[in-house]
């Protein structure tokens, strides 16, 4: 948690209540991505709460545009009313099986091999 009294240095926050420094990461607020009539979503961050298509009742993400190669992409479910299905059915989009985000505590860890190409690192199923 960001708070008063700290400062940056190296990209890291030091909170001056503790005695060491320390290697955070902040992924930035989460902005919003509605998934397209076709699956997919293009990525201008590194946090992103993803929407169905026109807030359907469950929409299927089968692509991911932008990043860069190392990129780091953290998602979860914009609603716990509806559902997000990350299809991992193409060299676009592995995970190794499909990942059904049904809350909005859900989540998954990507990342950008190439251009548009992105692997699962990790998922989390919170219901």
């Amino acid at each position: 948690m960001i708070k008063s009294g700290m400062t940056v240095h190296n990209n890291s926050y030091h909170d001056p209540d503790f005695a060491e420094e320390s290697d955070t990461i902040v992924l930035g607020p989460g902005t919003s991505l509605e998934i397209n009539v076709s699956g997919a979503i293009t990525v201008t961050g590194t946090y992103h709460l993803v929407d169905t298509y026109e807030q359907g009742a469950s929409s299927n993400l089968t692509r991911i545009y932008g990043g860069v190669e190392g990129q780091l992409l953290v998602l979860t479910a914009a609603s716990t009313f509806r559902t997000v299905v990350v299809v991992s059915a193409n060299d676009y989009l592995a995970c190794g099986s499909d990942f059904t985000m049904t809350s909005n505590r859900d989540k998954i860890m990507l990342i950008c091999d190439s251009p548009d190409v992105w692997h699962c690192i990790s998922t989390h199923d919170n219901n």
